[in-house]
């Protein structure tokens, strides 16, 4: 009888043990998948935010064709230096002549990056344009948002809005 009852008592420590150390697998497991999701989000919005910086990489280098590359041949631009809607076209035309302002670049201040899906992301918040004007700095605060797609594994700008902050507009 008292091996029975030992024997009934090591079967249920183990069984104890046994659902204790599920119970903290699946807890650890759970923790790195919801860190696994977080660390891909993040780096997501990392990615996004380097799409910018690429786009004013290029806009500082002033050479049209590597800011053009950057939009989908489909791209809208509604710019900040123009009323007009810039459709890709007009979207070269645009930075030719943006890119005559000597010492141009932007610096991007606040970003938020929202994932629509695994191919649409966009990129909204304030930038502020800077260039030299008759031996001044000029600066332009802006805000804007890009629609990226993408197209055979490469992130293009499908849509471009960017317009002086309305505080800052004259």
């Amino acid at each position: 009888m008292l091996t029975q009852i030992f024997a009934s008592s090591v079967m249920i420590s183990g069984l104890v043990l046994s659902s204790l150390a599920i119970s903290a697998s699946q807890v650890n497991a759970d923790s790195e998948n919801r860190h696994s999701a977080a660390s891909v989000q993040t780096i997501s919005d990392q990615n996004v935010q380097a799409l910018g910086k690429d786009w004013g990489t290029a806009l500082a280098s002033r050479n049209v064709n590597q800011i053009t590359a950057l939009y989908a041949q489909e791209a809208v631009l509604l710019a900040t230096f123009n009323d007009e809607l810039d459709t890709p076209d007009e979207i070269k035309n645009y930075f030719i002549g943006l890119t005559q302002k000597p010492d141009l670049k932007v610096v991007f201040n606040t970003e938020n990056v929202q994932v629509l899906d695994d191919n649409t992301v966009t990129n909204s918040g304030l930038y502020t344009f800077s260039y030299t004007e008759n031996g001044k700095t000029v600066e332009v605060p802006a805000r804007y948002t890009f629609l990226y797609e993408k197209k055979d594994d490469r992130w293009m700008i499908v849509k471009h809005h960017s317009s002086v902050r309305p505080e800052q507009a004259q």
